[in-house]
């Protein structure tokens, strides 16, 4: 799942993506990490999205989702599992595979793409009786 807008994903995207532009987004926004309100926007916003058509079209599958730079991907990862699909960020975003090499136009849809993955960890608190 690609975040980027439209006309980025259509100049480079990874082999067999989709792509669900975001509003709240742009190639040089800053990270939601870095301003509470671009993060409530982009959670709000990705939430009616999720709600209104993509979760149905995922369905069981592995999602991995894609920014510019990693971060705004990391909040919709956390949507993503909260709804209970199983999603992982690509760690730095486009930023980084355009670092790596990888590229839709060089790489054959029918190849395997080995991308840096960003993974977090549930941990849930119990009382220590």
């Amino acid at each position: 799942m690609d975040l980027r807008k439209s006309e980025d994903f259509q100049a480079w995207h990874l082999p067999g993506s989709i792509n669900v532009p975001l509003n709240s987004i742009g190639p040089h926004s800053p990270s939601p990490f870095s301003d509470p309100s671009i993060l409530e926007a982009q959670w709000v916003e990705l939430e009616q999205i999720f709600q209104s058509r993509i979760l149905s079209d995922l369905g069981s599958c592995h999602v991995l989702v894609l920014c510019y730079d990693g971060d705004t991907a990391r909040v919709a990862t956390s949507v993503l599992r909260a709804r209970g699909l199983d999603a992982d960020s690509v760690r730095g975003g486009y930023q980084a595979l355009k670092v790596y090499g990888i590229g839709s136009e060089e790489v054959p849809s029918n190849e395997k793409v080995k991308v840096p993955v960003a993974t977090t960890v549930s941990v849930s608190a119990v009382p220590l009786d």
